[in-house]
């Protein structure tokens, strides 16, 4: 008789799928989902940073994990951002025959965002697998 008027046994499964649609709808219309705050921040982008820690610590279920990566979620958002950034870098390169028009673009973000990459490098600290991407685009 509960069925029959819509109760819900398992609400907390209940409220992650809801999450979850919440979610695929934000990736459908951004083509990502790196851009939580645009709607609800006060509870969807606490969910978001919840499943990315459940993740990290490996206690995320796998049958949500892969739910998540079908819509592309991104666990990684430094990760993503630095990809993001060489992408564009990339195409500015592609466009001038190298990357010293950087301020083409945004010099605001993109502009700080080499930068920053050129200070880790002089300091020994930028990954050797971000330096090779970089070299091959001709930073």
């Amino acid at each position: 008789r509960l069925l029959e008027i819509g109760f819900v046994f398992e609400l907390l499964e209940d409220l992650w799928d809801q999450s979850l649609l919440e979610l695929s709808v934000i990736a459908a219309v951004n083509g990502g989902v790196a851009h939580v705050t645009q709607t609800d921040p006060e509870r969807l982008g606490r969910w978001c940073a919840h499943q990315r820690y459940l993740e990290r610590r490996g206690r995320l279920r796998a049958d949500r994990n892969a739910r998540l990566l079908e819509i592309g979620f991104v666990f990684e958002l430094l990760e993503d951002l630095w990809d993001q950034s060489l992408l564009e870098l990339s195409v500015i390169a592609a466009v001038n025959g190298g990357v010293a028009h950087v301020t083409q673009t945004d010099p605001e973000r993109l502009g700080r965002w080499c930068a920053h990459q050129r200070y880790l490098e002089r300091r020994g600290r930028l990954r050797a697998d971000r330096n090779a991407r970089l070299l091959e685009i001709g930073f």
